[in-house]
């Protein structure tokens, strides 16, 4: 039917033979021959965040630092109420 890019999961183009991308990727409706849902904005939003976190993490969820308590690292700054 040819409704758009051949695309694998992650939307890297498929070239003629089969092989996949590894630098060419699709995002929104040239993505709706594998992928039908793709014309909102929600689910182009969802695409690009799994593309983002596959080129910059290698398909391995992004390492979050732990963040420490304000309480624990600084005095806090409110205001005493008296």
């Amino acid at each position: 039917m040819f409704l758009g890019l051949d695309v694998d999961g992650t939307g890297a183009l498929i070239d003629r033979n089969g092989l996949r991308s590894e630098i060419l990727y699709a995002l929104g409706p040239v993505r709706k021959g594998t992928l039908w849902e793709t014309t909102a904005v929600p689910e182009i939003r969802a695409q690009a965040l799994h593309l983002a976190r596959k080129l910059t993490t290698n398909g391995r969820p992004p390492i979050r630092p732990k963040l420490a308590l304000l309480s624990e690292k600084e005095p806090s700054t409110r205001a005493l109420s008296g």
